[in-house]
C-alpha cells in the first residue's frame, strides 16, 4: 500500500480545516448576531464590514468545497454508482454537514495509509 508523505498529509489536514470552517463560522455568526442584538449598535456598525467580508468568503469557500467534493464523489470509481450518487445528493442538499463528513470518510480515511515519517 502506498504511504503518504508529510506534504500530502499537511494538504489533507488543511483541506479538512477548510471543510470544517463553515460549521464553525455558523456558530460564530450566531454568537455575533445575538451579542449585537441587545443594543450593540455601534459595535455592529463597526464590525459589519468585516463580518460581511468573512461571510461572503465563507459562502464562496462553501460553494467551492461542495462542487469540488461532488466532482470527487461522482468520479471516484472506488465507490459503487449508488453511493457516488448518494454523496452527490448529500453534498448539494446538506452541504454544511455533508462536506466535513465527506472529507473525513472519503478523503482522509480513503487516502493511502498515513505514516509518521
Amino acid at each position: 500500500m502506498d504511504t503518504m508523505n508529510s506534504r500530502d498529509r499537511g494538504f489533507l489536514l488543511s483541506l479538512g480545516a477548510l471543510s470544517l470552517w463553515p460549521v464553525i463560522y455558523v456558530g460564530l455568526f450566531f454568537v455575533f448576531v445575538i451579542a449585537t442584538m441587545g443594543g450593540g449598535g455601534a459595535a455592529f456598525d463597526q464590525l459589519f464590514p468585516i463580518v460581511f467580508a468573512v461571510h461572503a468568503a465563507t459562502a464562496v469557500l462553501g460553494m467551492i468545497l461542495v462542487i469540488g467534493y461532488a466532482v470527487h464523489a461522482l468520479t471516484d470509481r472506488r465507490l459503487p454508482t449508488q453511493e457516488r450518487l448518494l454523496w452527490g445528493i448529500l453534498l448539494f442538499v446538506g452541504n454544511i454537514l455533508a462536506v466535513p463528513a465527506y472529507w473525513y470518510l472519503r478523503v482522509w480515511k480513503g487516502s493511502p495509509e498515513l505514516t509518521t515519517d
